[in-house]
């Protein structure tokens, strides 16, 4: 996993959109986060439903979300979110036991998973990582978007097979696969087919 420290972020105040149905844990965080002087919560929510009118008046360049009642979850507070904010890179707190859940999340935005025991650890560095376009993904999750570029691709056209259609976020996982960010030494032929996608480089931040 790759992180930012502090001393290396040298960018504006990053605004945080926190998300979790756990009250308890959103306090914990928002204790975290609001000690970081590069970090801004800029606004919280316990439930999914209440995201996109909360978000419609925050503004914010990374979302920390619990996985969240499911189904998909945290696809859909980042979908909420990126209704407003549309360049908002997520931070997913937990990982979905469901590979449909974690696709449906990069789909979504998210960039970086983090293991329950790291939350409280590793979530603010886990902000500036991914604000930066530096995915921090468990080989599971990793996994599950490559079967879904398989999918897609095997997908037959006449003439041949159609390519991907992938998302900003999948290209941009799909990038740091590729340039080794990830730890995917099981799943290194796949990962060697993904930079043949010509994929193109990671978006720069909204202003």
């Amino acid at each position: 996993m790759a992180f930012v420290s502090a001393d290396k972020w040298r960018d504006t105040t990053l605004r945080v959109f926190l998300a979790d149905d756990s009250s308890v844990r959103r306090r914990q965080l928002l204790v975290v986060l609001e000690a970081e002087a590069d970090l801004l919560v800029v606004a919280e929510s316990a439930d999914i439903a209440s995201v996109p009118a909360i978000a419609e008046f925050a503004p914010a360049d990374v979302v920390v979300t619990a996985t969240m009642a499911p189904p998909v979850g945290a696809a859909r507070v980042l979908a909420g979110v990126r209704v407003h904010s549309p360049a908002a890179v997520g931070v997913v707190l937990g990982i979905p036991d469901d590979p449909a859940e974690a696709v449906a999340a990069v789909r979504n935005g998210a960039i970086a998973f983090l293991p329950t025991e790291a939350v409280l650890t590793q979530t603010a560095a886990a902000v500036r990582s991914a604000a930066l376009g530096l995915p921090i993904l468990p080989d599971a999750v990793v996994a599950a978007v490559l079967d879904e570029v398989d999918r897609l691709g095997a997908t037959g056209a006449a003439g041949g097979v159609r390519p991907p259609r992938l998302t900003d976020v999948e290209r941009e996982v799909l990038i740091g696969v590729a340039a080794g960010a990830a730890a995917i030494s099981s799943l290194r032929p796949r990962a060697a087919s993904a930079r043949g996608l010509g994929l193109p480089g990671s978006r720069e931040r909204a202003p």
